[in-house]
């Protein structure tokens, strides 16, 4: 919504009371960023773990924690608690292969790793500056398509190729915006 208020504010340079209205709303949604970010810190952070969970019942690292960093922008990817997180990441989630787990203790469908969470941890990387990494979870992928380019929603561990769904929609969506950041970084 701030982005949004910016964009905004040039086309509505002439009206004083919706800049005014801008301003405060935009003053509000800062101070709501920084109250979730604290609730964040206070709740979802196990400082024994010394990682991010998903919620306070089960306590278990999850991928989705990534949202943290990409796409929502509450912390920066190298900050330590971030980094201890990835760290447990790699540990946990990330399987033989190379590819990563849901969250721990994913036992659906025999420990496979997931295409869009693989995908995203290679976003992570990306904000990151972690190339060289971005491009393993990357090449995982690419790797593990069908003879067609389809990619699945798993990949079978085994034989490193696509697994369960095939052809999935989100899969291909979160492909499509790791290679466009590829693209303009200059690494593909």
């Amino acid at each position: 919504m701030i982005k949004i208020y910016e964009a905004l504010e040039e086309n509505l340079a002439e009206n004083r009371l919706k800049q005014e209205n801008i301003v405060k709303e935009k003053e509000t949604l800062q101070k709501s960023l920084v109250d979730i970010k604290n609730y964040i810190l206070d709740k979802l952070y196990d400082k024994e773990k010394m990682s991010f969970i998903r919620n306070e019942e089960d306590r278990r690292l999850d991928i989705s924690i990534l949202g943290l960093v990409t796409p929502f922008k509450l912390f920066s990817p190298n900050e330590k608690k971030i980094t201890n997180t990835i760290e447990r990441m790699n540990m946990n989630l990330r399987t033989y292969t190379g590819g990563y787990l849901r969250f721990e203790a994913d036992h659906y469908t025999e420990n496979r790793p997931w295409v869009i969470a693989t995908l995203w941890m290679a976003l992570y990387y990306i904000k990151a500056k972690d190339l060289k990494k971005a491009k393993e979870c990357f090449d995982f992928v690419v790797n593990s398509a069908t003879k067609h380019g389809f990619l699945a929603e798993q990949v079978d561990n085994d034989k490193m190729e696509s697994s369960w769904v095939i052809g999935l929609a989100w899969s291909h969506a979160m492909f499509i915006t790791v290679l466009e950041k590829f693209i303009k970084l200059g690494v593909i």
